[in-house]
């Protein structure tokens, strides 16, 4: 019975790769969390699902940087520009200047002071490329140095 059983689970894993079908094993968050609490929507949870392309936690003394990047979107500019605008609209993110978006392919960042802490800046890069269907999102939490 045991034999079958494993038997059975290696066929449906080979049926899967045979037929090209992708297996998507990360579970991507609703939230991306930051220390203190913090924490900022997930490009995801604003535009839907996307096939994640790679994934990275970085923690220095200074900063602590969660990366998405995420391949294959059909239109990396319509959501870049749609996430943005919710972080800006809807969880008081700022950007400082004129926001002029390139329809091919630009580097955004905006800003929001910690709601947990008034000594820390949480920061969203947005990164995208209409040619090659990447879209690339950073969040930084650093402590304010004046």
């Amino acid at each position: 019975m045991k034999k079958r059983l494993i038997l059975s689970l290696l066929l449906a894993v080979s049926l899967l790769f045979a037929c090209g079908c992708e297996i998507n094993l990360v579970k991507l968050p609703e939230y991306y969390e930051l220390n203190d609490g913090d924490t900022v929507i997930s490009f995801t949870n604003v535009v839907g699902e996307r096939d994640l392309n790679t994934k990275k936690i970085e923690m220095t003394n200074a900063v602590q940087r969660i990366s998405y990047s995420f391949k294959k979107v059909e239109d990396a500019y319509a959501d870049a520009e749609k996430y943005i605008d919710h972080l800006m609209e809807e969880e008081g993110f700022y950007y400082a200047g004129m926001l002029n978006m390139d329809e091919t392919e630009d580097e955004i960042t905006i800003y929001k002071t910690s709601p947990n802490d008034s000594e820390f800046e949480i920061r969203v890069i947005v990164k995208y490329n209409t040619n090659t269907k990447i879209v690339k999102v950073t969040i930084e939490r650093e402590k304010v140095i004046e």
